[in-house]
């Protein structure tokens, strides 16, 4: 076996976090969407390449006790942090080691899912071989891998940037310096190319702005390793084939041929023999810098465009908010919904626009299609002998919908409690991070972001403390400007309630 050595992460460890496409759940629905079988993500067994100090594995291994999992990573201090963290949570379902990709053989047994995310191109070719055999062999025959990588031709003009970077930071030895003067030397440039024409001064400028905000191990990593080799998709796919694999889809951030003009569709139609090429020739078109790719055996029965009642045993959540308090759901006048990220979606189909409010209604509850179709039916007033149609055009409907992000499809529903209990449980691993952090992973594998009060509430209700109690004990840590006249057991009392109903919004609360 290949041990696990003293690496950059070391030094500089990657602060891992729930990421939902890698989750069983979200690969799952993407395999079902295409009429491939894939295991439940309730007694599945998954393999996470990479996984750092375990940010994104023991969440998962905490919310699926009838599943297994098993981690890797060349760096045993992060692995030494991981283990610390699943012990704590008294985890008994998670293998985690500190070890090379290149030490998994056979023996390690197969898996349904298998995720290498931020690691396929910032490690050598034979590594990269390795972690394609490793898709193909021991992938279950159903199974689903998910392979993320840096892609052509977007990161042409982002590997200026960071070979700027890399060049001004290579005088420096200590870490932390390198990142700080690779901060500086963009920022410098950047604004020295204020006013410039070219696309090199754009570069610069959207780069300086992308990493403002990121955390220094995200710009370490990224931008000043000595590997970090993008690929153009269709060379990832050729690797993929030649290793026994076939392209799924993406498990986000999926081409949305939809929203080219129709001559372009039309055009890359006829330009493309195949999925593969169109999807290239999209890259380009994007300039996409990244992609998610679902992979599977190039012998699954795989269908890229099934028929309508697959959704019939999967359910729903909503990812936009209705931007209107009432939107006229059975009119034909046009009603937009907000995604998390600002865009704006609009839609005057009354179907789409009930079904969209009704899950926001839900949210975060999953509803299963079937209901669903019965409440959109409904409040859309559909008259009696369009009502056969409904179901299949509702489903077309969902799809783009959830390769647009308007909404997410699951194959189960995750398990929380919705409203606030006489003595509410939250999430195990939410409460241990609360301790240290302000953004806490939920009960669906996202991160959420809490107040201080929150957080406070968060580490208090742990299932055995009522309201009072919880107010109680959170309450001589509370700082707040009350009116001399306010009782400050009743103004704690409602801060306290206040959060507890947030928190439950954001499904933090064990059912």
């Amino acid at each position: 076996m290949i041990e696990a050595a003293v690496t950059s992460y070391d030094d500089v460890p990657y602060d891992s976090k729930p990421l939902y496409s890698t989750h069983p759940d979200c690969l799952a629905t993407a395999a079902r969407l295409r009429g491939l079988p894939a295991a439940s993500s309730r007694s599945c067994r998954v393999l996470e390449l990479g996984c750092a100090t375990g940010g994104n594995l023991i969440p998962m291994a905490y919310t699926l006790p009838g599943s297994r999992f098993v981690g890797v990573d060349l760096s045993a201090s992060q692995i030494d942090r991981a283990k610390d963290q699943a012990q704590r949570l008294g985890l008994a379902n998670i293998d985690l080691h500190a070890a090379s990709i290149a030490a998994i053989d056979a023996s390690w047994g197969s898996f349904d899912f298998v995720i290498c995310h931020g690691v396929f191109s910032w490690v050598p070719p034979e590594i990269q071989d390795h972690i394609l055999w490793i898709c193909r062999e021991l992938l279950t025959p159903h199974g689903v891998a998910y392979v993320s990588y840096n892609t052509y031709p977007g990161w042409h003009l982002r590997s200026v940037v960071r070979d700027l970077m890399r060049f001004h930071a290579a005088r420096f030895d200590d870490p932390q310096t390198k990142v700080q003067q690779a901060r500086s030397i963009l920022a410098f440039m950047a604004e020295s190319s204020t006013g410039l024409a070219g696309t090199l001064a754009q570069v610069l400028a959207s780069e300086a702005e992308l990493l403002k905000d990121a955390p220094d191990y995200y710009v370490f990593h990224e931008h000043l390793e000595e590997a970090n080799q993008p690929l153009y998709f269709h060379q990832f796919i050729g690797k993929a084939r030649a290793a026994g694999l076939a392209y799924l889809g993406e498990a986000w951030h999926h081409t949305q041929f939809d929203n080219f003009e129709p001559q372009v569709q039309e055009t890359l139609q006829a330009l493309s023999t195949d999925l593969i090429e169109m999807e290239q020739f999209a890259d380009y078109l994007t300039g996409r810098t990244f992609r998610r790719t679902l992979l599977c055996h190039a012998e699954a029965p795989v269908c890229h465009t099934p028929d309508p009642t697959v959704l019939d045993q999967l359910y729903l959540t909503a990812l936009a908010q209705p931007a209107s308090d009432q939107p006229a759901v059975a009119s034909s006048a046009s009603a937009s919904f907000r995604l998390d990220d600002g865009t704006v979606a609009s839609t005057n189909i009354p179907i789409m626009k009930a079904a969209l409010v009704e899950l926001y209604r839900q949210w975060p509850a999953a509803v299963p299609f079937q209901g669903l179709v019965a409440s959109a039916v409904r409040d859309a007033e559909i008259v009696p002998e369009s009502q056969a149609t409904t179901p299949a055009v509702l489903a077309a409907l969902l799809v783009r919908g959830y390769l647009s992000h308007l909404v997410a499809i699951h194959s189960e529903p995750f398990q929380f409690a919705r409203k606030v209990s006489d003595r509410p449980r939250a999430s195990g691993v939410a409460r241990m991070l609360a301790a240290e952090r302000s953004l806490v992973p939920n009960l669906r594998h996202r991160l959420v972001g809490i107040s201080p009060t929150e957080r406070l509430v968060l580490q208090a209700a742990d299932g055995t403390r009522s309201l009072d109690e919880i107010a109680g004990e959170v309450a001589p840590h509370l700082v707040t400007a009350r009116p001399e006249s306010a009782p400050h057991d009743s103004q704690d009392r409602q801060q306290v309630q206040d959060a507890l109903h947030r928190l439950a919004r954001c499904a933090l609360f064990e059912a």
